[in-house]
């Protein structure tokens, strides 16, 4: 297995890992009564365990080389904070399937045009006419999926059973 094969399934983790966090902090908010609750928890032990690891692998870096860091990065902190606020506020509204639906298609528009301008990254990668239509298959694909999750809701809601043909493909 090559390295880029092996970030690349990582990668693919993460994105199961985030795909059942944020729920979980959205039902926490349900629990606990408020959403900021549930999201100063969420930044409190992810800092804990952040500083830790950092202090445990000696990774490098100092406290005072923060200094030189480009000052816009220190408003990633609150950036991280909507995320996980909106996250944990919206999905109990709107259900997580909807969410991620609107999440996704955001972080893939934002990705084509941080790319296509060299924003963040150390070579520009120009938007072609297949890189469009690669991301606008993704962004149908999710609404594809999330079309399907509210079919099935209604379908469970009305205690219908599902067509034929879905039931014979589910058994093969």
């Amino acid at each position: 297995m090559t390295t880029t094969t092996l970030y690349y399934l990582i990668a693919l983790g993460v994105g199961v890992v985030a795909g059942t966090y944020l729920p979980m902090n959205g039902r926490f908010g349900e629990q606990v009564g408020s959403p900021l609750l549930a999201t100063a928890v969420f930044f409190v032990v992810g800092a804990v365990t952040a500083v830790a690891v950092w202090v445990a692998l000696g990774e490098g870096g100092t406290w005072t080389r923060l200094s030189r860091g480009f000052p816009l990065f220190f408003l990633l902190g609150m950036v991280s904070f909507g995320i996980i606020f909106a996250a944990t506020f919206f999905i109990p509204r709107m259900g997580a399937g909807a969410y991620f639906v609107c999440l996704v298609s955001g972080q893939v528009l934002a990705g084509m045009v941080l790319s296509h301008f060299g924003i963040f990254a150390p070579e520009r990668l120009p938007m072609t006419p297949l890189k469009a239509i690669g991301a606008l298959a993704v962004i149908a694909g999710v609404i594809l999926i999330r079309i399907a999750e509210s079919n099935d809701l209604r379908r469970a809601q009305a205690n219908d059973p599902p067509p034929a043909e879905e039931t014979r493909t589910a058994r093969r």
